[in-house]
């Protein structure tokens, strides 16, 4: 599945990646509530959407029907 979706491998892994050091597992100060430590890792996300809906569209009929299905 990773060499033919490369992309949720990479989007993933950098979400994880980058996610990690900003969880909080050890709080120091006030980063409890901080929305500004997803920014970064939310780009592993965008990158999943971003390959994601094209390969999906672009995968036949299938694809189409749900994607049009789903905006209606």
């Amino acid at each position: 599945m990773v060499k033919r979706f490369p992309y949720l491998a990479t989007g993933w892994l950098w979400y994880i990646g980058t996610l990690v050091p900003v969880i909080g597992i050890v709080q120091v100060g006030d980063q409890a509530m901080a929305d500004r430590y997803t920014y970064i890792p939310l780009i592993g996300l965008f990158i999943m959407v971003a390959w994601g809906v094209p390969d999906l569209l672009n995968n036949g009929d299938t694809g189409k029907k749900y994607f049009w299905h789903h905006l209606q």
